[in-house]
């Protein structure tokens, strides 16, 4: 049968209101909350290593995906994540299905291994960024402009604990709690390791530690004190040469340590002459130092 035009005009009328009265299943979720890619995205990127410089932050990245080493460059970031690879990291359509969260989370195989589980809260944030549209967030979003990390410095004896706690400074004056998201780092894991989530545990031997708390390209540092369970009084007293001297001999009275015995006039003339010039002294220069009998001949040296 054919249709009058007026009756195609209203058949085809009808079926466009059908058609847009249907659920667009390609929405991006409802945003419940603001996100910004540089405050809440990168610092993740940071924490997991992703852009570490033995992942994708090395020069070259890594298998195709390259990101800026520690998260130094957001925008160039955002464009790698987004835009690169004709957009297949991210798929706001079906969030979970992104190869970005399919890979970091072990449900597709990748070089780096399982990064981020999917219960962990850090997922349900990249999950939740992707379902809302990518969004960049606005350039006037406060910025961090410091962290501060508590305590500062403290003395442990061996096999005590002490939670870390990192404090952001906005740049709207608001301090937040980032201490979930911060990457920690011993410079000596023998004598005090740190767990991801600040968990600093001394070891069995005495010295002294710095522990690096970093977020959003900010730093600072906790010391760890470890002194040997034995204490000694009295402790000797020395007399220092300079202030560099009461500095050491300080330090070894809070970790229970004497110092050592005054080297040699042969120890100290070698160790001088390898300090400062990378040589040993010769035989002659030898002999008349050991020869000399000033009492100062030391300092003059």
């Amino acid at each position: 049968m054919r249709l009058s035009p007026r009756a195609a005009l209203c058949f085809c009328a009808a079926i466009a209101g059908i058609l847009f009265s249907l659920p667009n299943t390609r929405a991006a979720e409802p945003q419940s909350q603001s996100h910004n890619f540089e405050n809440d995205i990168v610092p993740i990127l940071s924490k997991f290593g992703c852009n570490a410089s033995g992942c994708h932050g090395k020069a070259e990245g890594q298998n195709g995906f390259k990101l800026s080493v520690f998260g130094f460059d957001p925008p160039a970031d955002y464009r790698a994540i987004t835009m690169e690879g004709r957009g297949r990291r991210v798929f706001p359509a079906a969030a979970e299905k992104s190869l970005l969260l399919l890979k970091v989370s072990g449900g597709k195989p990748h070089g780096g291994g399982v990064r981020i589980l999917p219960e962990r809260p850090e997922y349900e944030t990249l999950r939740r960024w992707i379902a809302a549209g990518l969004p960049v967030g606005s350039a006037s979003d406060p910025k961090t402009v410091k962290i501060e990390l508590a305590p500062h410095e403290e003395t442990l004896a061996m096999g005590q604990t002490r939670q870390l706690m990192v404090t952001a400074t906005l740049s709207d004056g608001k301090k937040v709690d980032v201490t979930r998201l911060a990457k920690f780092q011993s410079n000596n894991d023998g004598l005090a390791s740190v767990s991801d989530e600040g968990l600093v545990t001394a070891g069995q031997t005495p010295g002294v530690i710095a522990v690096m708390a970093s977020y959003a390209n900010e730093v600072d540092v906790f010391h760890v004190l470890i002194p040997r369970a034995e204490k000694i009084e009295p402790y000797p007293q020395v007399a220092g040469n300079n202030f560099i001297d009461q500095h050491v001999y300080r330090r070894l009275k809070q970790l229970n340590i004497v110092p050592a015995e005054v080297c040699s006039d042969a120890e100290y003339l070698r160790r001088v002459y390898l300090d400062l010039i990378g040589t040993l002294p010769t035989a002659e220069e030898a002999r008349r130092f050991l020869a000399d009998t000033k009492s100062d001949k030391r300092k003059l040296l």
